[in-house]
């Protein structure tokens, strides 16, 4: 997993302006591009990275980079973070993987 990249605002707008934010328990899907899996990506200066992965590094202010996230909700396009954790690679719990 690369490391995560510093925002601007404009960049941290972009990123939101793809993101449907609902209720604060409610899954926010990402309404932009996906990968075949279902995750949620976005470039930034041709680079690729997975939407919730950016999400919740915005939110939570922590930098996954190496460990996985998964989503409690098994929605793996949903962006909003208190319906993910940092997981371990032996133990995918409720998500179809962990990007």
């Amino acid at each position: 997993m690369k490391a995560l990249l510093h925002l601007n605002q404009i960049e941290k707008d972009r990123f939101w302006s793809r993101v449907d934010v609902r209720g604060p328990d409610d899954c926010w899907p990402w309404s932009a591009r996906k990968n075949p899996m279902g995750y949620g990506v976005i470039d930034f200066n041709q680079e690729f990275y997975f939407a919730h992965r950016i999400a919740f590094w915005l939110f939570k202010g922590l930098d996954p980079t190496r460990r996985p996230i998964y989503h409690n909700c098994g929605n793996v396009g949903c962006c909003n973070c208190r319906h993910m954790y940092i997981g371990d690679y032996q133990f995918p719990d409720d998500d179809k993987g962990a990007e």
